[in-house]
């Protein structure tokens, strides 16, 4: 007995000598390790202990092993591989009880034109219960925009918007808990609208003008179409015919706007297109100058060179439809406002073939010449042929319409007009006076059309 107790001593008073470490073969065990054995020639039996405890272990150092008795199915041999803990023999893939490995090659691409951004990775875990993606916006700080359950690879983001630049991440996570990394960081940088200004309208004249733009910013895309767009109406846009093609590219242009008709107000606007779409410049406004319409200039404006539709002004105060004689047409009846049952939803379309289509949408407003009258009738729907040209007569007027029959069968405006035989008084793209009868110095009839 006295021999033995001499021969532990020495053991125990080197095992105090090291605190709370043990070397064995080395004067130096690493801190964070219960026990380092330095050897070539014989293995160790490791710690065991369970899933929580191995995770409570302070600043572990890259090779610590232990034996996790409540990891997998009946335990097993972990290892620190300096950022988190592996099943050993099975580096890079978590096994179930433990957490599991974040993916690795995020990348993220953009549609064009921009709808959404396709994030996609590699999965190397294989007890993740699903993945949560984070995104930021600039310097911002990352929150969580989504969460697919586990294998899923791909994830479509459609809350990114222009011009914008977004950085994303993902990590995998289980009932264990997050992976202690995230994927790598995608950053991606969204195109935009380009900007375009509207620059100032010049050398106007009774039938053309000259207006322009530049670019401010091409969107981080290439501007592939550019130039001016004009109507008679705020905001026009390219899907308009009167709009002109300058060229493309971030240089600044200069447009002729031609075939315009005199003393008309425009609206021009400067457009730019590129593979995100089209974006305009502030609308600006214009008048003509006064001038002699031509009776094609006519023509165009009734058809708008193919088919063009009129009603009656149906606005307030318009008094559309005004009965007297040729020096003053509302002698008669002043006008008032339009019967809303039959009058109100007439459309007259006039094309450039010389044919007109009238359409009552379900019913006529009757003259003194039907029964009833001057109340809504049947539908007297139309079409029929008209012949246009200068007025041929002294009368007043730009030009003259003849219908190819009597009334009440054809008319415009309404059933009871004196002759089929109408003037065009006043016409712009917008508005159109016509005066019917007159030849004969009697009643005559003047109605206001407003474009369809």
């Amino acid at each position: 007995m006295r021999q033995l107790f001499i021969f532990l001593t020495p053991l125990l008073f080197t095992i105090a000598s090291f605190g709370q470490n043990v070397g064995i073969g080395t004067n130096n065990p690493e801190p964070s390790a219960r026990l380092e054995v330095s050897s070539t020639n014989s293995g160790f039996l490791p710690p065991r202990m369970s899933y929580a405890q191995r995770n409570a272990i302070q600043n572990p150092v890259a090779g610590l092993i232990v034996w996790c008795t409540d990891c997998g199915t009946s335990g097993e041999l972990s290892f620190f591989d300096g950022s988190s803990w592996n099943a050993a023999g099975n580096a890079g893939n978590s096994t179930s009880g433990m957490i599991p490995i974040a993916p690795t090659n995020l990348n993220v691409t953009v549609t064009s034109p921009l709808v959404f951004a396709t994030l996609s990775w590699t999965d190397i875990s294989t007890n993740e219960l699903g993945y949560r993606i984070e995104r930021k916006v600039g310097n911002g700080i990352f929150v969580q925009i989504g969460q697919l359950g586990s294998n899923n690879t791909v994830f479509d983001d459609s809350s990114i918007t222009r011009n914008t630049t977004y950085t994303y991440r993902v990590y995998a996570y289980n009932l264990s808990g997050n992976s202690e990394q995230y994927s790598n960081e995608f950053q991606i940088t969204t195109l935009g609208l380009p900007i375009v200004i509207t620059d100032s309208i010049s050398s106007i004249f009774n039938n053309r003008a000259q207006c322009g733009g530049h670019i401010d910013s091409d969107g981080g895309a290439q501007i592939t179409a550019k130039g001016v767009c004009w109507s008679t109406n705020i905001n026009p846009t390219t899907e308009l015919s009167t709009k002109t093609y300058d060229g493309s590219g971030i240089n600044r242009f200069f447009s002729n706007i031609n075939g315009l008709f005199p003393n008309t107000t425009y609206h021009v606007r400067a457009y730019a297109i590129n593979s995100e779409g089209t974006s305009y410049g502030d609308d600006l406004t214009f008048s003509t100058l006064p001038g002699t319409l031509t009776i094609n200039e006519i023509y165009d404006l009734l058809t708008g060179g193919s088919t063009r539709s009129w009603k009656l002004d149906p606005s307030p105060g318009a008094n559309a439809l005004v009965v007297g004689t040729e020096g003053n047409p509302s002698e008669y009846y002043s006008g008032g406002p339009l019967e809303p049952n039959c009058q109100i939803d007439d459309v007259y379309t006039f094309s450039s073939s010389g044919t007109l289509n009238y359409n009552a949408n379900g019913s006529t407003f009757n003259g003194g010449n039907v029964s009833p009258n001057y109340n809504c009738g049947v539908d007297r729907s139309y079409n029929s042929t008209y012949v246009f040209g200068p007025v041929t007569s002294t009368l007043e007027g730009l030009a003259q319409i003849q219908l190819s029959g009597a009334t009440p069968t054809l008319f415009i405006g309404t059933t009871d007009v004196p002759e089929n035989f109408y003037r065009i008084i006043e016409i712009t793209p917008t508005n159109l006076v016509l005066r019917a009868g007159g030849r004969s110095g009697g009643t005559v009839f003047q109605f206001k059309f407003v474009r369809q």
